[in-house]
């Protein structure tokens, strides 16, 4: 039974969102989605971050809903996406290659803990 994707969430860490961002709009689109930028950090500029993810939004030609939240970021995009239903969540890759470079702690702790699948690009 497939079930429908009606809700994309895409996780951010700032200084390297494009890519994980573009696969994530994308994504959305294609299953006629609604796209929510996520970005968790322990210690927060809500207000330069809104700005710089608004910005990127921009320059990618995407629309959705941002949320900037405080805190650790697998607990942060655990909660985020169960309270926004989230279907799938997205979620950047490092470039480095080998277990530990392509698959970070907090990625490893977003998938594991997820109320939802989780792809990583």
């Amino acid at each position: 039974m497939w079930k429908r994707i009606g809700r994309v969430m895409c996780a951010i860490d700032l200084r390297k969102a494009e890519p994980a961002l573009t696969w994530a709009r994308d994504f959305a689109m294609e299953f006629g989605a609604e796209l929510v930028v996520l970005h968790a950090s322990p210690e927060i500029g809500a207000a330069q971050a809104h700005e710089h993810i608004r910005c990127l939004l921009r320059r990618l030609a995407a629309t959705g809903e941002v949320v900037i939240e405080e805190g650790d970021p697998a607990q942060v995009v655990r909660a985020a996406a169960s309270r926004r239903n989230a279907d799938v969540v997205v979620i950047g890759r490092s470039p480095r290659e080998g277990v530990l470079g392509r698959l970070r702690t907090n990625a490893y702790s977003i998938v594991r803990d997820a109320p939802c699948p989780v792809i990583s690009v």
